[in-house]
């Protein structure tokens, strides 16, 4: 039987109960290493390789575990917007959508609240009119969500958003204001 590993022939041999494994030369003269990884399975590398599949494991089981816990916990409460309340979802969501970012079809920020915020760039300037007008002479982001019927996370969004762009501030109180 063959075993092939970085394009690595190696034999194994059985012998009554016992398996043996014949190495090639290359292999011979470096130190080697063998991890179980369950029951009658182990593999057998080089410490840099055994490294390497670590990494790649550990890379993996993050990848996968940010997913699920994106899907069970990122807040999601409206078409075309999300907010992230840690660095990893945002970082995962934001490779996941890279090429739209980079088109700007969807704009990101991470707000003094310390949450990530995303809206897509049709709903923030179909959105930002609306709250503009609305604003007057500075309300807070619940207030101008009742008022406009809109979700309160969409508003807050929106409005660091445009916080960025110069076209309103935070006053006190957490009351926005138009820039003019």
């Amino acid at each position: 039987m063959d075993l092939f590993v970085n394009s690595i022939v190696a034999k194994l041999l059985k012998k009554g109960d016992k398996v043996y494994i014949e190495l090639p030369d290359e292999l011979k003269e470096k130190p080697l290493k063998a991890i179980k990884i369950s029951k009658g399975i182990f593999v057998v590398a080089t410490e840099d390789a055994l490294k390497e599949l670590i990494d790649r494991q550990l890379r993996y089981v993050i990848r996968k575990g940010l997913e699920r816990k994106m899907q069970q916990t990122s807040t999601k409460k409206g078409e075309g917007y999300w907010v992230f309340a840690s660095e990893e979802e945002a970082a995962y969501f934001s490779s996941k959508h890279a090429a739209q970012i980079k088109r700007k079809e969807m704009l990101g920020i991470k707000s003094f609240d310390g949450k990530y915020y995303v809206v897509r760039a049709d709903v923030y300037t179909r959105v930002l009119p609306r709250i503009l007008k609305a604003i007057k002479d500075g309300k807070t982001p619940d207030e101008l969500a009742t008022e406009l019927g809109l979700e309160k996370d969409l508003v807050k969004a929106v409005l660091e958003l445009a916080r960025e762009e110069g076209l309103v501030y935070e006053a006190p109180g957490g009351v926005y204001k138009r820039a003019e």
